[in-house]
């Protein structure tokens, strides 16, 4: 089946960099064929994010980079604020524990972008590892599959996870907290599984049901 066309460019700006570089190659192969362009830039040493529709924040290891992160204010503020302005932004893994209020690890913590009222913290062994399969909540009907199949490699974790709404219930896997994955706040969605979308159907329904090419 071949990738379905948007009817209009779309552009969306890309972490990438030491901290964030986990993406499925035909992922963002199938954003391109749709019509996507893609904007890297990086949340280490950028001042800014790129004039984009949305941004796509991808799996890494910002454990290991957290002083770099934190003293990035400006970027770190700019996302947070785009966030509130309704940009859509998508993160998965690496990317959702960016946008929590802080991230501990080996004893040192570091603040980052708070979108998401939730402390990061990593475990000494994974708490999610494997393949994971995700069924959309009832009122989330963009997804077309019933299920979504993805995969999962995280010890990142929440000491607690209250009064946040999620998009996905884990059949398979862990995801957020063994319940289910993929945090929703304004138009900010992000979770720990990695979806991998061979026909591009979950990206383009999700650039559909954000009005990103009318």
């Amino acid at each position: 089946m071949p990738i379905r066309k948007l009817k209009k460019q779309v552009v969306i700006a890309i972490a990438f960099d030491e901290a964030f570089n986990f993406y499925y190659k035909q992922n963002l192969q199938n954003l391109q064929s749709m019509g996507v362009e893609i904007k890297k830039f990086s949340p280490i040493k950028d001042e800014s994010i790129p004039l984009a529709d949305a941004i796509y924040i991808g799996g890494g290891f910002p454990e290991l980079f957290l002083d770099q992160l934190q003293k990035n204010f400006d970027l770190r503020n700019q996302i947070k604020k785009a966030s509130k302005e309704g940009l859509p932004i998508f993160a998965e893994c690496g990317g959702l524990m960016y946008l929590t209020n802080s991230i501990e690890y080996n004893e040192n913590k570091a603040k980052i972008c708070g979108i998401f009222n939730l402390e990061t913290q990593l475990s000494n062994k994974p708490k999610g590892h494997g393949y994971t399969i995700l069924s959309p909540k009832k009122k989330h009907s963009f997804i077309e599959n019933k299920k979504i199949y993805a995969h999962e490699f995280h010890h990142g974790f929440f000491t607690e996870f209250k009064d946040i709404e999620c998009f996905f219930d884990v059949i398979r896997g862990y995801g957020i907290n063994g319940v289910c994955d993929y945090a929703l706040k304004d138009n900010v969605m992000a979770g720990f599984s990695h979806i991998f979308d061979e026909k591009s159907d979950f990206f383009y329904n999700w650039i559909k049901e954000n009005k990103l090419d009318s």
